[in-house]
């Protein structure tokens, strides 16, 4: 997978080379490269969901970090979105009072938007704080490091076969969004991906029971 991103880039730079007149023609052109085995995209099926969702776990920190976890699970966010989360600015209210999160991607600033899920709320307002300014989200967010290393422990408590990270959560709500009814244009642009196909190689899976017309679980 990154051999064949540095040959995408490379082939960017050969085509520039060409319309500027730097180079007569593409010497690599007859070159052909194999793609390696494609991922399996690994996410938290229902069932898992739904028992991460209701464990009560003894520590205070566990339960703080699968707290996050579910809060990606539930709005697709990486880390470093999850870090700058803040409804005070992100969430936008329509006059039938249902509410989006409207916000720029860290990564590559590409506006995401999707519906502010009442899992999500719940999360939310779990670590609000109250102010003079108002209530305030404060997430217990810690170290990029410490968060997976604590999610693999997580994985372990409840036996799931997959390692938990942070990309597993994104990975979760594209599947989850996708299973629900979503267009795959709409998951993509629920995610911030600027590519169409980033979402369907790597973040969204169609379950079986969706195929079949079974599919029927809640968030």
């Amino acid at each position: 997978e990154y051999a064949a991103k540095c040959i995408q880039h490379f082939k960017g730079i050969i085509n520039f080379a060409i319309v500027n007149d730097y180079l007569k023609s593409n010497v690599f052109s007859a070159l052909r490269f194999k793609r390696g085995q494609k991922k399996t995209v690994e996410f938290l099926k229902p069932e898992e969901l739904h028992r991460l969702k209701n464990h009560k776990f003894a520590s205070e920190r566990l339960q703080q970090v699968a707290d996050l976890f579910l809060l990606q699970c539930f709005t697709g966010f990486s880390y470093s979105d999850l870090a700058n989360f803040d409804p005070k600015f992100h969430v936008e209210k329509e006059e039938n009072g249902r509410e989006w999160i409207v916000k720029p991607r860290s990564k590559n600033g590409i506006e995401s938007v999707l519906p502010f899920l009442d899992d999500a709320k719940y999360i939310c307002m779990k670590y609000c704080i109250t102010t003079l300014q108002g209530k305030k989200l404060v997430l217990p967010i810690i170290s990029n490091q410490k968060y997976n290393s604590y999610l693999k422990e997580i994985g372990e408590i409840l036996g799931f076969k997959i390692t938990l990270t942070t990309h597993v959560g994104r990975k979760t709500f594209g599947t989850i969004a996708l299973n629900k009814g979503y267009s795959m244009e709409s998951v993509s642009k629920m995610l911030g991906h600027t590519n169409i196909k980033t979402t369907q190689q790597h973040y969204a899976v169609v379950l079986k029971k969706r195929i079949i017309g079974e599919i029927n679980f809640e968030l």
